[in-house]
C-alpha cells in the first residue's frame, strides 16, 4: 500500500469517526481502542496472554495474530452506544469492492456477535454508501 493510499484511508477513517460521534456514544479507532473495551467485546479473554503477545509484537518477535489487536482485523472503528458495541469498516477506494475485501470484517461481526456497518466511498468521496450487517 502506498503512503498516499494509507494517508487517504486514515483521513477517511477520521472523517467517519467524526461523522459517528454523538453525545450518547463513544467512538474509537481500532488502533486506539482501550484494552478494557477489547475485553468487554470478548477480543481479549486472557489479560496475561494478551500482554505477552503485545510485547512480542512490539519487539518484532513471532506472535499469535489471534491474540493481538495491532493486526488488521477488518474493524477500523468501534462504537459503544449504551452497553452495545458496533463494528465499523471504512473503505475509501478507487475500485469496486468485492466480497474478499470485506469478508474478514463480516467474519469478525459474526464471530463476536456484533452489528456492523461498512462506510464505503468510491472515487475520492463523491458518495458514501453505508451497508449494515445485523446480528440477531
Amino acid at each position: 500500500m502506498s503512503n498516499y493510499n494509507k494517508l487517504k484511508g486514515e483521513n477517511y477513517e477520521n472523517f467517519v469517526v467524526n461523522y459517528l460521534k454523538t453525545q450518547d456514544n463513544e467512538v474509537y479507532l481500532w488502533k486506539f481502542i482501550p484494552e478494557l473495551i477489547l475485553y468487554e467485546i470478548g477480543y481479549i479473554t486472557d489479560w496475561n496472554e494478551y500482554r505477552l503477545e503485545k510485547i512480542k509484537y512490539k519487539k518484532g518477535i513471532e506472535y499469535d495474530s489471534n491474540k493481538n489487536s495491532f493486526i488488521d482485523t477488518g474493524i477500523d472503528i468501534v462504537v459503544k452506544e449504551g452497553e452495545e458495541y458496533k463494528f465499523i469498516q471504512c473503505k475509501d477506494w478507487n475500485k469496486p469492492l468485492g466480497y474478499s475485501d470485506i469478508s474478514t470484517f463480516i467474519s469478525m461481526c459474526s464471530n463476536y456477535e456484533k452489528n456492523g456497518e461498512l462506510y464505503y466511498t468510491l472515487k475520492n468521496g463523491i458518495n458514501m454508501l453505508i451497508l449494515q450487517h445485523t446480528v440477531e
